[in-house]
């Protein structure tokens, strides 16, 4: 007998690797930066970022990769270069899918990214081709620290509320 579980009333997505394949664009910045003074960015230093506040993940690269620059150094020029990858990053395989689905279903769908305003902008570039007319809320990119609500506004930003839009 197959299990039961509830029905989903609200989505919120984290953008970054779920929505969108940011993760190879987070290691092409990285290593542009490391390449400047001979380094490599390993995969041992990025699995110990990966899931961190942008202070800390600057901290572990600048100190693992014994960088010369300071942490805000890191961080402005790691932010420059995601502005200018972001916009290039692909739907992951199922995502669009993903999303129409829940629409057809009528659930409420928002955004949140823990990597800031530059991987918050690539993930509301899809939610403008969200299958719905409704109002596209101003989401915050930094909703990820702040909890999203179950209204789908609070935390991430509606981008959908169902086929009714």
């Amino acid at each position: 007998m197959p299990a039961s579980y509830p029905a989903v009333t609200h989505v919120i997505f984290d953008v970054d690797g779920l929505l969108l394949d940011t993760e190879r664009l987070y290691t092409e910045a990285t290593q542009r930066i490391a390449d400047r003074f001979g380094k490599r960015f390993t995969w041992e230093v990025k699995e110990r970022q990966m899931g961190r506040r942008m202070r800390e993940v600057g901290e572990i690269v600048v100190q693992s990769l014994e960088l010369p620059i300071s942490v805000e150094e890191y961080t402005v020029e790691a932010q420059a270069l995601w502005q200018q990858l972001f916009p290039t990053a692909a739907l992951m395989p199922g995502a669009l899918r993903l999303v129409h689905h829940l629409h057809e279903h009528g659930v409420p769908m928002a955004l949140a990214s823990g990597g800031g305003e530059p991987a918050f902008r690539a993930g509301a570039s899809l939610a403008a081709t969200a299958p719905c007319n409704a109002p596209r809320a101003a989401a915050r990119p930094d909703a990820k620290d702040q909890g999203g609500g179950r209204d789908g506004q609070s935390g991430g930003g509606r981008f959908c509320r169902g086929p009714a839009g």
